[in-house]
């Protein structure tokens, strides 16, 4: 497939002469830079990554944390809670999601006029892509914790006794002992949830389909558009390879500073 879409890139492809389509060099690549859509996605696309991924981190590494030092009631119920969300298959959790943020019909927006809250979680631009960072954090924060707490179950006993009896209080231990401890699980999860999250389609087409107008439109979603809203394989082509490329370079990057 990526060998596919590198041909195709240079080519004057559309979904009905791709066979017999004509070379034409960087001209794809060229009319990509010079189209505002796809520079609109693509700062949307990296600003929801790098937004969604560090809350999560922080939800995920915070309740991993909780989990591990502290003793409560019905603990393995509530792990088994956490995890339900990111179990959910992403077209059924925005399609349910949808419904229920409707300004018009929707349970959380009734819900909160019954207590003076006025919200339209699509209203506008802003609205829209807080609401998305939101929907994506309910639903993957789980799989941080997940990393973060397995990796927290790795560190040597004897390393927290010793802690505890030299009197370490409970911050100090996080911050000196556990946080270290796990920091390339951490790393691991940055660059997984990373990732996925530069990747995002799904959720975004179902709720709210790149809008309101195109303020939501993702680097997924915007090379979807490209193939079948204009038929322009060369353009969803150039622009596929163009994001592989860079999120493979960020990704080298991050790995090789976290490996130092």
């Amino acid at each position: 497939p990526f060998i596919f879409g590198l041909l195709m890139s240079f080519r004057s492809a559309t979904l009905a002469n791709y066979r017999t389509a004509s070379w034409t060099g960087l001209n794809n690549y060229i009319r990509l830079f010079n189209n505002r859509f796809f520079w609109n996605s693509a700062f949307f696309t990296i600003k929801f990554a790098i937004s969604a991924v560090f809350i999560e981190l922080l939800l995920g590494t915070g309740l991993a944390l909780f989990y591990f030092l502290v003793q409560f009631p019905f603990k393995r119920i509530l792990f088994i809670g956490m995890i339900l969300p990111m179990m959910i298959a992403p077209i059924f959790y925005g399609v349910s999601l949808k419904l229920a943020l409707n300004s018009l019909y929707g349970s959380i927006p009734w819900l909160l006029n019954h207590i003076g809250l006025n919200i339209d979680f699509f209203s506008t631009p802003a609205a829209s892509f807080w609401t998305l960072v939101g929907i994506d954090t309910w639903q993957w924060t789980s799989f941080v914790f997940l990393l973060v707490y397995g990796g927290l179950q790795s560190v040597p006993n004897e390393t927290i006794e010793a802690a505890t009896v030299d009197g370490v209080n409970r911050w100090q231990m996080i911050w000196n002992i556990l946080i270290p401890q796990t920091l390339s699980i951490l790393g691991v999860a940055v660059v997984l949830r990373a990732i996925d999250a530069f990747k995002i389609f799904g959720i975004i087409y179902v709720i709210t389909g790149g809008g309101p107008g195109v303020a939501t439109r993702s680097a997924s979603l915007q090379t979807w558009y490209y193939m079948f809203g204009q038929f322009d394989l060369g353009m969803a082509a150039a622009y596929t390879i163009v994001f592989a490329i860079f999120v493979y370079l960020a990704s080298l990057i991050f790995v090789r500073k976290l490996m130092r």
